[in-house]
């Protein structure tokens, strides 16, 4: 883990209403961050082999139905 790592987005994340693809490998996050489920056209969300507990992954999928979601 980097010093440059996040481990939240920012509420102002959503409104990157249009995007459809986000990796979020190599971060610090504990935690899936909530805004994601704001990113209604999201398609893609690469997680790039961070684990999250399936209670985050849960509802990310009722959030974003039509999101694939990548480990």
């Amino acid at each position: 883990m980097g010093h440059n790592c996040l481990t939240d987005l920012p509420p102002e994340f959503a409104q990157l209403d249009n995007l459809r693809d986000l990796y979020l490998g190599k971060n610090a996050f504990n935690r899936l961050p909530k805004v994601l489920k704001q990113l209604k056209k999201l398609q893609v969300l690469r997680l790039g082999g961070q684990k999250y507990t399936s209670e985050d992954k849960e509802a990310l999928k009722a959030a974003l139905p039509d999101c694939f979601v990548q480990e």
